[in-house]
């Protein structure tokens, strides 16, 4: 009873649909980014594994040796999948929470990649506190979710504080690629 209070309380505070995200999560060392944009009504994403799917994060829970056959299966899909994924979310499936914090969740369309079906049903970015050795420690998080073949997968990355925010147009433009309809 006490978590459904929680989440409750959580939900009911300044939560508003997001009448524009936009959005680039690009780190130090641009591994994986995480580009987004809101335009016509819809909040386009676009996930770039800068050098390559090979890279890219795709397990965010604790690993135990069982679960390698598992892994080492997922990793030579999300491999085939490509270096650059794209969705868009309908604007009123996101909210926004204020300080830069968002999510979307609601199926976007389903898109082939590598010869797999690929849905993006959620996405969510959130702001991490850890404290350790008598230090604080803050880092944003963004987490893509999707289904690879019937099979749920989750993209996310972490990054230092100030790695995500709105950027100028012309720096989105350097990462963006000529295959996207993201950025134009």
């Amino acid at each position: 009873m006490k978590l459904f209070a929680l989440v409750a309380v959580i939900f009911s505070t300044a939560q508003v649909h997001a009448e524009a995200i936009n959005m680039d999560c690009i780190g130090e060392f641009p591994t994986t980014i995480f580009l987004i944009e809101t335009n016509a009504g819809r909040v386009n994403v676009l996930l770039k594994h800068n050098y390559g799917a090979a890279y890219a994060p795709f397990w965010t829970s604790p690993v135990v040796p069982n679960d390698l056959q598992m892994l080492g299966e997922r990793a030579e899909v999300v491999k085939a999948l490509g270096k650059d994924l794209q969705f868009s979310f309908d604007v009123n499936d996101c909210k926004s929470f204020g300080q830069g914090l968002f999510q979307c969740f609601g199926s976007s369309e389903t898109k082939d990649y590598g010869g797999h079906k690929v849905t993006a049903w959620g996405i969510v970015n959130s702001r991490v506190t850890e404290e350790s050795m008598g230090q604080t420690f803050v880092h944003e998080e963004m987490m893509l979710a999707t289904t690879v073949d019937d099979k749920t997968s989750y993209f996310t990355m972490q990054y230092h504080p100030g790695e995500c925010a709105a950027r100028a147009r012309h720096l989105r433009l350097q990462y963006a690629t000529e295959s996207t309809d993201l950025i134009h």
